[in-house]
């Protein structure tokens, strides 16, 4: 068996590239991160022929480290199936094979342990629309994929008045929330302006909301752009699987109550 490995990764924007890289050196998951930008990227999703532009990063590890690299780049990567092939290392100078080693030798667990947690809360909403007996959701454009609208908590504030006022914020939409859909919770590295690095725990409380005024054209600065889409159209367009999976039962409980049609599978 091989003791050292090379993992291709490739993301969808540099600071995506950015934050695993840098995380994955910090916690000496890996030794050397290349990142190398432009690549066309030509692949078959959902049926269809896509292409994008893509960063490459080359990592340098260790093949027992392998798990826990993977582990780490699925925490940070905002695909869905992201790609993260891991190739063994046949010959090497010897020189850098002995430097790769001692880089990545540090037990993860004590590097973890030195990092402080910031906990941070955020919420946000699936705002829907009735349109000619179908159901549409509104989703927001920010840094080359559709999410939900959502941001931080503010002081002084609940989830709830923070879910309508990102909604109203991101998409130029008011509405009346009717339930919560659920919360999600995921950690990422990130460093203070200070330069400190920290570890970031985050939970997302999501609600469904009634569309009740507004035009997406008075959308945020912050979001490229904003749209209605078909209820299983939204599903298929959002990139992560946390927030399709608050869709699909945002469509779950319209169809219990006859407005929405009945919901496909869910993801598992």
């Amino acid at each position: 068996m091989q003791e050292f490995i090379v993992v291709y990764v490739t993301t969808g924007s540099p600071a995506e590239s950015e934050q695993i890289a840098r995380t994955l050196v910090e916690e000496r998951l890996a030794a050397c991160v290349n990142r190398c930008a432009p690549v066309q990227s030509v692949y078959r999703w959902q049926g269809k022929v896509e292409q994008s532009q893509e960063e490459l990063l080359i990592i340098k590890s260790r093949r027992e480290l392998y798990p826990a690299l993977e582990r780490r780049v699925r925490e940070l990567h905002s695909y869905a199936v992201p790609e993260i092939l891991a190739l063994p290392v046949l010959e090497g100078s010897a020189e850098y094979l002995r430097w790769l080693r001692e880089q990545v030798t540090a037990p993860a667990a004590a590097l973890e342990e030195s990092i402080r947690t910031v906990k941070e809360v955020s919420a946000g909403g699936v705002i829907y629309r009735k349109s000619n007996d179908n159901i549409e959701v509104a989703l927001i454009h920010v840094r080359n994929r559709w999410g939900l609208p959502k941001g931080h908590v503010e002081e002084g504030e609940g989830v709830e008045q923070a879910a309508l006022r990102e909604v109203r914020e991101e998409t130029g939409l008011d509405g009346k929330l009717l339930r919560k859909l659920g919360d999600i919770r995921y950690a990422y590295r990130d460093r203070t302006k200070e330069g400190e690095s920290i570890r970031i725990s985050k939970r997302v409380f999501f609600f469904l909301v009634r569309y009740s005024r507004g035009d997406l054209r008075d959308h945020d600065h912050e979001a490229d752009d904003a749209r209605w889409f078909p209820i299983e159209q939204a599903i298929k367009e959002l990139k992560f699987a946390t927030e399709r999976k608050m869709v699909h039962r945002a469509m779950t409980l319209l169809a219990s109550h006859g407005n929405g049609r009945r919901p496909p599978p869910a993801e598992s």
